[in-house]
C-alpha cells in the first residue's frame, strides 16, 4: 500500500483477529533501502513472516541475512519487480525452526518490510517487528503486564561491536 499526501501526515496499520481477539497496530513507514528485525521468533508454535513491498519503478534486488540464535548466519538474496510484493516464511527461508530469529534485509532500491509472528493456526499475532531508523536513543511509549499480555522489547546490535544498552522503565 502506498500513502501519499501533498502534507505531513501519520499513517497506522491495524490488523485485528477475533476468536481469541487479537489487534496489531504499527505505523506506516517511508521505503529505506535497509531495514532490521530485531526480535523475530519460531519458538513456541510462532511463525516469522516478512512481507517485502517495492513501490518504486524499477526491480529491486536485496539480501535478507538471517541471525538465527545458536546457529549459523544465513544469506539469501531476492529480487522483486517494481510495484509488487513478496511473502515469505524467514523461520523455514533460514533453517531456524524453534529459534529466536533476528535479520536484516540490503536492497539496492529502496522497498518496505514489514515482519510478524504469528501461531502457526494463526490464531495470535506476536507484534509487528521491523525497522530502518536504528539509533542511539529510541522510545517506546506503551506496553502491559496485565495477564494475559505479555510486552516485550528486544534489541539488536548491528554494529558488530561490543555494545551496553541501558532500559530505563517508566512504571
Amino acid at each position: 500500500m502506498t500513502i501519499e499526501s501533498d502534507r505531513t501526515v501519520i499513517a497506522e496499520r491495524t490488523i485485528t483477529k477475533d476468536s481469541p481477539h487479537t489487534t496489531l497496530t504499527d505505523a506506516a513507514l517511508p521505503a529505506a533501502p535497509t531495514w532490521f528485525v530485531a526480535g523475530g521468533s519460531t519458538r513456541n508454535g510462532l511463525r516469522l513472516t516478512y512481507t517485502v513491498f517495492n513501490p518504486g519503478p524499477d526491480t529491486a534486488t536485496f539480501d535478507v541475512i538471517h541471525l538465527p540464535s545458536g546457529a549459523p548466519v544465513v544469506l539469501r538474496r531476492q529480487t522483486l519487480a517494481a510495484g509488487l510484493r513478496m511473502t515469505f516464511d524467514a523461520g523455514l527461508d533460514a533453517g531456524a525452526i524453534d529459534r529466536d530469529l533476528a535479520g536484516a534485509i540490503a536492497s539496492d532500491r529502496p522497498i518496505v518490510v514489514d515482519a510478524f509472528a504469528a501461531s502457526m493456526t494463526g490464531d495470535g499475532l506476536a507484534g509487528s517487528l521491523a525497522t530502518s531508523t536504528p539509533g542511539y536513543l529510541q522510545f517506546v511509549s506503551a506496553g502491559s503486564t496485565r495477564s494475559p499480555v505479555t510486552s516485550s522489547i528486544d534489541a539488536l546490535n548491528i554494529t558488530g561491536a561490543d555494545n551496553t544498552v541501558t532500559f530505563i522503565y517508566v512504571l
